[in-house]
């Protein structure tokens, strides 16, 4: 993702939010449009924590503020490919299809 101009890496991301998020949980962290910044971070997740939950686990974490994500969505299944892997493009593209920018 490109953020104000920096190049954050969504690896990054989730290897960060690893640390501090249930091994419960799934997600997969996606750049989206962002008007004022160019790009920000979406996590696309499952599991039990709800929106609120999970934003303040996150907020109250020391993560630096820009590897953050900006937007959540809570999904029953994480998109996948027939391998097995995540399916970044149909993660993103549906949180784009379904989140209020």
């Amino acid at each position: 993702a490109k953020i104000g101009g920096e190049m954050i890496s969504l690896t990054l991301v989730e290897d960060v939010l690893s640390k501090i998020l249930s091994r419960d949980i799934e997600y997969c962290a996606v750049n989206i449009p962002d008007s004022k910044k160019g790009e920000k971070i979406a996590l696309l997740y499952t599991g039990d924590l709800e929106i609120g939950e999970i934003t303040k686990i996150v907020l109250q974490s020391d993560i630096e503020p820009l590897i953050k994500p900006a937007k959540y969505m809570k999904i029953d299944k994480i998109p996948k490919s027939g391998t097995g892997k995540i399916d970044f493009k149909t993660s993103k593209e549906y949180m784009l299809k379904n989140l209020t920018l």
